[in-house]
């Protein structure tokens, strides 16, 4: 599966599926913590 960089701008998370086995529950790098995400 392919890791995914999340985009400052947009706010949308991806579905939890997509996460990958190994390091277990790695979904995507970048982005931030804001309430928002």
């Amino acid at each position: 599966m392919p890791l995914f960089q999340l985009d400052e701008h947009d706010v949308t998370f991806l579905p939890p599926h997509l996460a990958l086995k190994e390091p277990s529950g790695l979904l995507a790098i970048g982005g931030d913590i804001s309430p928002a995400r």
